[in-house]
């Protein structure tokens, strides 16, 4: 489903722009800018190895180097055919609490990981009008990229408010559990006995998440904040990959404004419902970017964007995926 939408995007996009894809231009692109781009994403990759390493360790944790990349390639591949991306961060945990790290830990470490990137995100897009206002040289923000600006902030900061919203509630939803477990119907479907022992499981996790919390919050702050600088270093490589591509297709806007784009790009898609953002990835793209290249040039950039960024890590992941359930058959104790 995400490379049929993914393809149909592109489609679309190649329609708006002359019903074309100039792929000698394509293959134009000099090696030196596809490279530096391919050492920017794996950069995004191990960045994000490194932070899953340094907030599991402070939590006592070991897990191994080849380990956390399985878990970064498998995260990266189930967020891509999943909507909104939603599938790598539950995956993750599951990954790391298969590998051996306790439910708790697991999930507190993924939550500030995914926090803390969330948070880089936002803060970028909120010093977009500043930069606007300080660097600015005869450009200004669409309509098409305020619109997504002001979304994507507003439907980041309402899901992380009903996220607080959710851990505040936890007694509500412990007395809901109770209820439901005191239902005939369900004792008489499920067992009682089996109720109690899943709630006794959800509120030792709760509170091995709430302890971890409160050691990254208090003992650990040190570890938070680099990561923090790590996940705002990840972001610069990212924004950094559609610069390149579109000097390398010979676009001459300042890198401000491509850079700024970018960031409004990356602030909006991430809550698109289709699986990997596909589809919605390619036309988002186009409409903000089409001001930098000729028009006959947009499908290409776009194509050599989603390959380089989206396709090269679904494909990865794929082959990491396939290989560790090879390897790994039901039953088999983590390694």
């Amino acid at each position: 489903m995400a490379l049929l939408l993914g393809l149909l995007g592109l489609v679309a996009v190649v329609l708006y722009t002359g019903g074309r894809l100039d792929l000698t231009a394509l293959k134009a692109i000099k090696l030196p800018y596809l490279l530096a781009c391919l050492g920017l994403i794996i950069l995004d990759w191990l960045s994000e190895a490194v932070r899953l390493t340094l907030l599991s360790r402070a939590l006592g944790e070991q897990v191994g180097v080849l380990a956390v990349l399985r878990i970064v390639f498998m995260g990266a591949f189930f967020a891509r055919i999943t909507p909104f991306d939603s599938g790598g961060e539950p995956f993750q945990i599951y990954a790391l609490h298969r590998d051996g790290m306790s439910l708790g830990h697991a999930t507190a470490t993924i939550a500030v990981k995914a926090l803390l990137h969330g948070l880089a995100r936002v803060s970028l897009g909120i010093l977009v009008p500043v930069w606007l206002l300080l660097t600015a040289r005869g450009w200004r923000l669409g309509r098409a990229a305020s619109v997504a600006l002001y979304a994507g902030m507003t439907i980041y900061l309402a899901i992380s408010g009903l996220i607080v919203l959710a851990v505040f509630q936890r007694g509500n939803a412990k007395k809901l559990l109770e209820r439901l477990a005191r239902a005939r119907w369900l004792n008489r479907w499920v067992g009682e006995a089996r109720i109690s022992r899943l709630i006794e499981r959800l509120e030792a996790n709760y509170r091995s998440f709430v302890a971890a919390m409160r050691q990254f919050g208090q003992e650990r702050r040190s570890t938070v904040l680099l990561v923090g600088i790590i996940s705002f270093l990840s972001w610069a490589a990212v924004l950094a990959v559609p610069v390149i591509l579109v000097r390398a297709l010979g676009g001459a806007s300042p890198v401000a404004e491509i850079t700024a784009t970018a960031i409004i790009f990356y602030l909006a898609v991430a809550y698109a419902p289709t699986p990997g953002s596909a589809g919605a990835s390619e036309l988002g793209f186009a409409t903000l970017f089409a001001r930098f290249v000729p028009l006959p040039l947009v499908g290409v950039l776009v194509l050599a964007w989603r390959l380089l960024t989206h396709y090269l890590t679904l494909l990865l992941g794929f082959v990491v995926t396939g290989l560790s359930m090879i390897r790994r058959r039901p039953g088999q104790p983590p390694q």
